[in-house]
Parts: structure tokens; C-alpha cells; sequence
């Protein structure tokens, strides 16, 4: 009896109506079929219901891949057809290049052929057609689209609030919604602000169309928004990139815009509109100015202990009139829904950037500290040496494909992409004989790092923040040596990393977590221990300076 393979199956269709191709249940059908009449044994399915094959941002791939990097017992991925996984020549290829790592084959249970010389033109031939499906797809889409905005149809998507969309396609006004649009143009005119707004609809019970609590970004989009005074747009925002991403905020050209004057129902006036377009302006500029005043150090390394959220810098008066500058966490401003306090900006940044620097390492870790490191060293000179066996073999099964599709050449069987494939294939034989030479590059014997190294790099990290005080050097410093600073509610808890270049060109990077407490960060005179004395256990284990290595590439 034949002996028993082990896969794993992949599944996919693109539109909730799996008109694109066959159903889920019709794809396992054909791959269990095949697995049967080929001893396989199918280990785990994995399905992606309504997903596009343009990316890979798709959770059942992203878990057949996890899969596939822990089970070792893997000699193949079955699919219904190769277009399941990927409609992408590019993004297939990687994949495929990626198998390989694990001497796994791809297997499109629909598209067997009987040798390898046409396997190899027809599965090429097969993925350039589904990228010109879905080019062609997304092409003949646009046009549809195109006519439906120029009579000013909903195009997709749900509708802003205060709109619902009727059974002609056309918007039409929801006017519970369509009130609380209105209330927000008009307060916001008058002269409140962003938090009163805010505080206005919490008091209220007003939800976005979504049935969520507002946040205030939520009112920037909906002031901004022409369609309340009428004007239908559409194709604004800018499209997709090859990874399947888009920045929301950035807009395409004007001459791209499809924008229709009176195409849909107006909520607000052409005055109130422009009345509040005007004051958004002004406030924007004002805000600039005073903000410009105040650099905010940590502001993308600083993030609240009780909600996850990244602090920014908040600038506001007293009740006094004295103007106080601190981190706040995002969640607090944006919706009040988390209660941890902001931190003064001064104190904090004087603290971190002055007295840290001194609970980073004592002389007696030195010795320790220089033990870890030759550790790791050592440890990553064995990786190499495992690493460059598996390029190896790399180049070998790279050189294998380069002459399989050189014979099919000189047979006459040439084609665009054939010659694609080659010149995919000589890059990637490049990319590996350059590794393969930093591999074999690295010494046989790694010196050993000194606790006198250790120290004179310390001794070079004081004298940086003693020296260095203008802005741009230390958030330069910041970026290279502050990995977080946590604030929870009565502690600090901050991150240093200090990197060690070493001989094989990797970066081993030491973590040192320091905690203080509030009090201490505003220098009011209060012990440390008087903290932990009372600190729960959870917090007890994170008191203690921490050391991790971790590696960082060259």
C-alpha cells in the first residue's frame, strides 16, 4: 500500500454571492477527491469566505501560514485552482517561494498536468489570466461606477449619517439623523468646541450611523462633509496601492472627482456650511501656532497603561490662566471613555532624559550583562551556520527551475512568460549568492565582549545626553534608545534599549525597564518603596530592571 502524505487545504471565494467561481463546499469536494485518489491526508482546512486574492491580508491564510511554519510533517497545499490563493503573478510566486523554505508543493487539484515542461508554461499562463481577470474585473467595475455617479447614485458602502439610500439607488434624507447633523453645524458655528460638542451628544445618546458613542473624529468628517449642502462626490479618496492599502485622508486630483451640485438632498445652507468650513480654518491656524510653541518628545512613544492608547501632546489654560502642557491619553480626548490622568510634559521629559539614565545598569551587571551577550553571540553564530545550509539548498532548487525553463526554450516553446519567469528566477539566484557570501563572510571564532566594553559604550551614552541638547538630537536619541514609556495611573514604567554592534553585523539589543512613580517624575520627595509597599503582585514583577536580548537586523 502506497504510503500516506500529509496537507494542508486551501479555500477561498471573493464576493458573498461566489459568483466569482465555485462555492466552498464544491472546492473541498474536488481537493478531498483528490486527496483520496492520491493517499493524502488532509491535517487542516483553512477558508476565506468574501476575500479578494489581490493580497494576502486574509485571516485563513495568515493561519494556513502559521500552520505550515509549525507542522513539519507537510508535503502539500491543496487548492481548487492556483487563482484561489492568488490572482497576483507577483504575490503567487512569493508564496510558492515560500513552500519551498519548507519543501512544500503547491497543488491546484483543477489544473494537473502531465508533464513537468508544461506545468511549468501553463501555471505560468494560468496566474498571468487571473491578474488580467481581476485588471480587467476592477477596469469594467469603474466604468459601472462611473455611470452610476454621473446620476448620482449610491455607489457602495454605507451611507454618511443623516442619508439612507432608497430602492432606486438615490439618497434621500433620514431626518432623526439628518437633526443631528444639523445641531453639529450649528453648535459648532456658534462657538463650541470639539469636547462640547462631544459632551453634547454623550448627554443626548447620540450614535453614528455605525451605532457607536461620536469621537471627535467623527465631527471633523462630518463638518468637512459637501454632500450636507448637496453636492454629490464621488472617487475622492485615493485609490488602493499594489498591497491592497489607501491613505483615507489623502484625496485624488480634482480632474478624478466626480462632484455634482445639487445631485443629492441638502441638510445644511451654503451659509452654515462655509460659516463653519471658515472657523474650522481659523482654528486649524491657531492651533499651529500655539502648538508650534512646544515640542512633544514622546509623542510616538508614549501609551496609556489602563486603555492601550497612544498619548499625544495636549496644550490647555487653567482656570487661573496659566497655561499647562502634558500627554494625554488619545482615548480620553477623543471619546472621555478611559479616566487615567495626563502627565506634565516638562517633568516627565526632564526625568527620562536626565535621572533614568542613572537606574540603567550598575557596575556589578556589567559582568553579567557582557555573559548574555556572548550568549547570544554564540547562539547566533550556530543559526548562521543553519542558515546557510538551507541557502543553499535554496540555490540549488532556484538553479533546478533556471534550467528547466532553459530547456523548454531551446525546444522551441518560448513565450513572454517564460522569459518573465527567468528574469524572476536570476534575481532571486542574485539575491541568494549575496547571502550566501555574508554567510560565509562571518569569522569562524566571534571575540568575546569585554565588561570594559560594555561600560565604555555606557560611558559614550552619557556623554551623548550630557552634550547633546538641541531638539533634532534627541529625538534622534529617543528614537535609538526609548522603546516605551507606559503611564498608568500611579507609575511610569519606561523602556530603554541599548543596541551592541557585534562582528556578524546583528544588533543585539538590551531592554531595561525602570519604574517611578508619579511622585517621584514631578520630584516631590517620595520613596519608591513607600510605592511598592503597596503595589499589588502583578506590579511587583514588573518593578525590577529587566534585561532582553532580542536581535535587530544590520
Amino acid at each position: 500500500m502506497k504510503k500516506k502524505s500529509f496537507a494542508v487545504a486551501y479555500m477561498r471565494f471573493s464576493s458573498e454571492k461566489q459568483a466569482d467561481g465555485y462555492s466552498i463546499e464544491a472546492q473541498k469536494e474536488k481537493i478531498d477527491e483528490y486527496a483520496e485518489k492520491n493517499h493524502i491526508d488532509i491535517l487542516e482546512y483553512f477558508i476565506d469566505e468574501a476575500k479578494k486574492g489581490s493580497n494576502d491580508r486574509r485571516e485563513g491564510f495568515q493561519k494556513m501560514k502559521d500552520y505550515i511554519e509549525e507542522e513539519e510533517s507537510l508535503s502539500y497545499v491543496l487548492c481548487h485552482k492556483r487563482d484561489r490563493v492568488f490572482r497576483s503573478k507577483r504575490l503567487i510566486s512569493n508564496f510558492e517561494l515560500f513552500l519551498e523554505d519548507f519543501d512544500i508543493e503547491l497543488v491546484a487539484v483543477n489544473q494537473i498536468y502531465q508533464s513537468r515542461k508544461e506545468k511549468i508554461i501553463m501555471e505560468s499562463t494560468e496566474d498571468m489570466l487571473a491578474e488580467f481577470y481581476l485588471a480587467n474585473l476592477a477596469e469594467e467595475t469603474m466604468k459601472g461606477l462611473m455611470i452610476s455617479a454621473k446620476q448620482c447614485l449610491h455607489n457602495g458602502g454605507k451611507p454618511p449619517i443623516g442619508y439612507d439610500v432608497g430602492k432606486d439607488k438615490k439618497y434621500i434624507i433620514n431626518e432623526a439623523e439628518a437633526n443631528i447633523v444639523r445641531e453639529l453645524f450649528e453648535e459648532y458655528a456658534s462657538g463650541k468646541s470639539m469636547d462640547a460638542l462631544l459632551k453634547h451628544c454623550q448627554q443626548k445618546g447620540y450614535l453614528t450611523k455605525w451605532g457607536k458613542p461620536f469621537g471627535k473624529n467623527s465631527f471633523n468628517s462630518i463638518l468637512k462633509n459637501e454632500k450636507y449642502r448637496g453636492v454629490y462626490v464621488w472617487n475622492r479618496r485615493e485609490s488602493r496601492n499594489s498591497h491592497g492599502r489607501c491613505n483615507h485622508h489623502r484625496n485624488k486630483s480634482d480632474d478624478q472627482i466626480i462632484r455634482v451640485e445639487g445631485g443629492i438632498p441638502r441638510i445644511v445652507s451654503d451659509e452654515l456650511f462655509y460659516k463653519v468650513q471658515e472657523r474650522m480654518k481659523k482654528n486649524k491656524e491657531s492651533a499651529g501656532r500655539f502648538t508650534a510653541k512646544h515640542e512633544y518628545l514622546f509623542s510616538s512613544k508614549i501609551f496609556c497603561g489602563k486603555c492601550g492608547h497612544a498619548y499625544t501632546g495636549n496644550t490647555r489654560t487653567s482656570g487661573k490662566g496659566i497655561p499647562y502642557t502634558g500627554y494625554r491619553c488619545g482615548e480620553r480626548c477623543r471619546t472621555n471613555a478611559c479616566s487615567n490622568r495626563e502627565i506634565e510634559r516638562t517633568h516627565l521629559e526632564k526625568y527620562v532624559l536626565e535621572k533614568l539614565k542613572n537606574h540603567l545598569f550598575t557596575k556589578d551587571g556589567m559582568v553579567q550583562i557582557a555573559k548574555q551577550l556572548n550568549v547570544f553571540q554564540k547562539g547566533k553564530q550556530r543559526n548562521g551556520e543553519a542558515e546557510l545550509k538551507l541557502a543553499k539548498q535554496r540555490l540549488s532548487n532556484v538553479d533546478r527551475k533556471i534550467n528547466n525553463v532553459t530547456n523548454a526554450i531551446t525546444q522551441g516553446m518560448f513565450n513572454e512568460s517564460m522569459q518573465s519567469k527567468m528574469t524572476e528566477l536570476e534575481e532571486s539566484k542574485t539575491a541568494i549568492l549575496e547571502e550566501i557570501k555574508e554567510l560565509e563572510s562571518s569569522p569562524e571564532v566571534i571575540p568575546e565582549i569585554t565588561p570594559e566594553q560594555i561600560k565604555e559604550t555606557l560611558e559614550n551614552f552619557e556623554d551623548y545626553m550630557q552634550n547633546h541638547t538641541e531638539t533634532a538630537e534627541v529625538k534622534a536619541f529617543i528614537e535609538q534608545y526609548i522603546k516605551r514609556i507606559t503611564v498608568y495611573p500611579d507609575y511610569v514604567e519606561v523602556t530603554f534599549v541599548v543596541t551592541f554592534p557585534t562582528v556578524q553585523k546583528v544588533f543585539p539589543a538590551l531592554e531595561i525597564t525602570v519604574i517611578a512613580t508619579r511622585g517621584e517624575i514631578m520630584g516631590r520627595s517620595r520613596r519608591i518603596e513607600s510605592f511598592l509597599n503597596v503595589a499589588s503582585q502583578h506590579h511587583l514583577k514588573r518593578i525590577s530592571t529587566q534585561i532582553v536580548l532580542q536581535e535587530r537586523p544590520y
